[in-house]
């Protein structure tokens, strides 16, 4: 093969690709999609849910660690019996 080929350039009206330049667009089209998925609102969203659960759950934990187990069970048997009627 002739530099110009390896190289990827035009030669004849076909396109050469030099070896990993299959690799490389790929990794682009990766790079892009991520970069894509990174600027959506929906996943700013989808983060912030996220994190309110997380936070949610470590006050659940933590009232339990705290011995408040016996309280916290009141209180929803309390929520429970009103929701029933």
């Amino acid at each position: 093969m002739k530099p110009a080929e390896l190289a990827g350039e035009e030669t004849g009206g076909q396109r050469v690709h030099a070896p990993g330049d299959h690799k490389k667009e790929e990794n682009m089209r990766l790079i892009n999609r991520v970069m894509t998925w990174l600027h959506r609102d929906e996943g700013q969203t989808l983060i912030e849910y996220g994190l309110i659960a997380a936070l949610i759950s470590i006050v659940i934990v933590a009232a339990f660690a705290l011995g408040l187990n016996g309280a916290f069970t009141g209180l929803v048997g309390k929520i429970t019996s009103a929701l029933a009627g």
